[in-house]
């Protein structure tokens, strides 16, 4: 970790480009690493933004970084590694803000902008593979226990180097630790909420976890943002795009009851996976 006072400090480490994105917690450039000679994402966020965590030895962290670490498996002694999770780099603390560093992969764009790129028209096969990707990556996630809450295409990276799509899950802002009582604020995106946090004012972290895995999936094949309102109807409609065992999947997903969900080890072991 880099503690820098003043700008010129963090400007002799990184190199900034352009940016990638802004959200509700910062904004996030591309950039290059002058001392690894590597390119890297700079996610900038205000200090009045920040949760601070404190850990074992009373030193306070960064929340957001602390979790995205303990989800790679990077942080706690027996935790599993977990490649699937975007690699922290470095923490930079600035006069007025926070910069958390991360490897930025080659040629990488969100699951929304490769859909986009491929017309909307990815193959059954690929999507497939992108999607079990991102099911071992949330089920090692949650044992090393981090609960994402905001898992949507904006927040899964799709690099394609050699012929086969590598899926990174990114952006911890809206995560937490994982719990055995329920929660009761949502801290996601809201159309992509289980339908149980509004209804109840209560939800479970697998259960949304679950749900957050079929709705990308869903939402890759039809020309609307199919979300809580639908999921809460129990609307899950037959996508003519799909074959029967990639709809029986979304449905596993996507049930309104959140006890009728499969859990997250159950799906990878889904039919859908062995043909």
């Amino acid at each position: 970790m880099i503690n820098c006072a003043a700008q010129e400090n963090f400007e002799h480490f990184y190199k900034e480009q352009c940016l990638l994105g802004k959200g509700g917690f910062g904004s996030v450039y591309a950039g290059f690493s002058l001392y690894a000679d590597k390119s890297v994402a700079l996610k900038h966020i205000p200090k009045a933004e920040v949760e601070y965590c404190q850990v074992d030895d009373g030193e306070l962290m960064v929340l957001e970084a602390l979790l995205l670490m303990n989800a790679a498996g990077n942080l706690v002694e027996g935790c599993k590694y977990n490649p699937g999770i975007i690699e922290l780099v470095d923490i930079v603390e600035l006069k007025d803000e926070v910069v958390i560093v991360m490897e930025l992969p080659d040629n990488a764009m969100d699951l929304h902008d490769y859909n986009e790129m491929k017309n909307s028209n990815m193959q059954e096969q690929e999507v497939k593979v992108n999607i079990k990707q991102m099911l071992k990556a949330a089920v090692i996630m949650h044992k090393n226990g981090v609960f994402h809450r905001d898992i949507k295409a904006e927040n899964i990276l799709i690099s394609n180097t050699n012929g086969t799509p590598s899926v990174k899950i990114i952006d911890f802002s809206c995560g937490d630790w994982i719990k055995d009582v329920p929660y009761e604020r949502f801290a996601g995106t809201q159309i992509f909420a289980p339908p149980e946090s509004l209804l109840h004012k209560k939800y479970q972290a697998e259960q949304t976890t679950v749900c957050q895995i079929g709705l990308p999936l869903c939402n890759l094949y039809l020309r609307h943002a199919f979300g809580k309102m639908e999921h809460m109807t129990g609307e899950t409609r037959l996508i003519s795009h799909l074959s029967h065992l990639g709809n029986s999947f979304v449905v596993q997903c996507l049930r309104p009851d959140p006890d009728l969900r499969m859990g997250l080890e159950e799906l990878l072991d889904h039919p859908w996976f062995k043909v």
